[in-house]
C-alpha cells in the first residue's frame, strides 16, 4: 500500500472518531454534560492545590535553609569575636607579665591581701600597738614632771591592757555570733542574699568533690519540703581554715567543675545567690551579677553547649539527659523580658535564663515562673528585720 493511500486512510479514521465523539456527546444529554464538565473542573482545581502545595514546601525548605545558614553564620561571627577577644586577652597578659616589676596572682583572696600587706609595711599588730604606745609616751616627755610621767605611763598601760581585754571579748564575741549565726537554719533575716529569702541554709564545700557535690544539691531539690511560695537560700561556705568562709561566684563555679568560659567568669561580681523556690514545683535558681553587659551576654551564649551538663540537674531536681544535652536553645519572651531557653522533647521549657531589665543580673532556673519570682523580688524592697 502506497504512501498516499495510507495517509487517506488514517485521515477517515480521524474523522470517524470524531463523528463518533460528537456523537455519543449528543446522545449523553445535558446532565452528563454537566456532570463532565464538574469533573474536569474539579480534576483541574485539585491540579492546581497540588502545584501550590508544592510551592509551599519549596518555599518552607528555602526559608528553613536561610535561617539555619543565618544562625551558623550568628555563631561563627560569635566564635570569631570570642577567639579575637580571648586572644586580645592573652597578648594583655602577656604583656603585663613581661613587665618586671609586675607579678600576676591566679586568686585574689582576703588573706592574700593581708599577707602583702604585712610583708610590705613590716608590721605586725603588735609592732603597731607598741609604736602607738611609744607615740603617746613621747608626747608626755617635757610637759609632766617625773612623778606624773610615771602616774601617767600607769595609767596608759592599765588603759591599753583594758583596751586590748575589750578587743578579745568583742572579736570572740562577734566570731561565736558569726559561727552560731552560719550554722542555724531558718535565719534568713540575719544574711543577706541578693532577694530576700524565707529560710537559708549553709553547705560546707571543704571535703566535697563535683559528683557528691551536685547529687547532694539536685536531691536538695527534688525533696524539699519548704512552703509554697517561698525561697530558701541555700549559701556555700568553706571551713578549711577552722573558720567559716563564704565561696565567690568563681569559687563555686570550680567546685560544681564547670565549663562556663573564662571569659564570662572573669565578668562576674564575687556575690551570687544559689536558692529553691517552691512553686507549682521545686525550681532552683542561680543568681549572677555583672557590670559588663555585652560581653556576659557572648560570654552565656558559649556557655549554652555544656550549660544543661552542668547546671540542670541542681536546677531541676532530675539528671541530665543525654538528648537534652544536644538540644540547642531557642529564643524565648518573657513578660517582656528578653530569655534563652532549653525545650525538652515535650516543648516543655528545661532550663531557661535571661538578663534582667537593669542588665546587670543574670538569673538562670528550671522554669519561667522561677525567673518572674526572682524578677518581683529584686524589684521590691526587702522586708525590713530586726538583726
Amino acid at each position: 500500500m502506497s504512501e498516499e493511500a495510507i495517509s487517506q486512510q488514517n485521515d477517515q479514521s480521524l474523522e470517524l472518531a470524531k463523528k463518533r465523539a460528537m456523537a455519543a456527546l449528543a446522545m449523553e444529554g445535558d446532565e452528563r454534560r454537566k456532570q463532565r464538565a464538574l469533573e474536569e473542573k474539579f480534576k483541574k482545581e485539585k491540579e492546581l492545590l497540588e502545584i501550590r502545595k508544592q510551592e509551599e514546601r519549596v518555599r518552607a525548605q528555602g526559608d528553613m535553609a536561610r535561617k539555619e545558614t543565618e544562625q551558623l553564620a550568628k555563631v561563627k561571627r560569635l566564635r570569631e569575636e570570642r577567639a579575637a577577644q580571648a586572644l586580645e586577652e592573652k597578648e594583655i597578659t602577656s604583656e603585663v607579665r613581661m613587665q618586671p616589676n609586675v607579678s600576676l596572682s591566679p586568686l585574689r583572696t582576703l588573706k592574700v591581701d593581708m599577707g602583702r600587706m604585712i610583708k610590705d609595711t613590716k608590721q605586725s599588730m603588735v609592732s603597731m600597738a607598741i609604736k602607738e604606745e611609744e607615740k603617746q609616751r613621747a608626747e608626755q616627755v617635757g610637759m609632766v614632771t617625773e612623778r606624773k610621767k610615771n602616774h601617767v605611763l600607769f595609767f596608759i598601760s592599765a588603759v591599753c591592757i583594758m583596751g586590748g581585754i575589750g578587743v578579745l571579748g568583742w572579736w570572740g564575741y562577734t566570731s561565736y555570733q558569726a559561727k552560731r549565726i552560719a550554722t542555724i537554719p531558718n535565719a534568713a533575716p540575719t544574711v543577706d542574699s541578693i532577694i530576700f529569702a524565707e529560710g537559708y541554709k549553709d553547705i560546707v564545700v571543704t571535703d566535697e568533690n563535683p559528683v557528691t557535690l551536685t547529687t547532694k544539691l539536685r536531691l536538695a531539690v527534688s525533696n524539699n519540703n519548704i512552703p509554697i511560695g517561698t525561697i530558701q537560700y541555700n549559701r556555700f561556705v568553706d571551713n578549711q581554715q577552722g573558720s567559716l568562709r563564704v565561696l565567690t561566684a568563681n569559687e563555686w563555679l570550680v567546685s560544681l567543675n564547670s565549663s562556663a568560659p573564662e571569659s564570662l567568669v572573669r565578668l562576674l561580681s564575687d556575690t551570687f545567690m544559689y536558692g529553691i523556690f517552691s512553686g507549682a514545683q521545686n525550681s532552683g535558681f542561680v543568681i549572677f551579677t555583672t557590670s559588663y553587659y555585652e560581653k556576659a551576654f557572648a560570654g552565656m551564649l558559649g556557655w549554652e553547649g555544656t550549660l544543661a551538663r552542668d547546671l540542670y540537674a541542681i536546677l531541676a531536681g532530675n539528671p541530665v539527659t543525654p538528648d537534652l544535652q544536644n538540644t540547642r536553645f531557642v529564643d524565648v519572651n518573657i513578660k517582656n523580658i528578653a530569655a534563652r531557653a532549653l525545650k525538652n522533647s515535650n516543648g516543655s521549657t528545661a532550663l531557661i535564663y535571661a538578663f534582667l531589665p537593669d542588665k546587670k543580673t543574670i538569673v538562670v532556673a528550671h522554669n519561667e515562673a522561677t525567673i518572674l519570682q526572682v524578677l518581683t523580688r529584686i524589684t521590691t524592697p526587702k522586708p525590713q528585720t530586726q538583726k
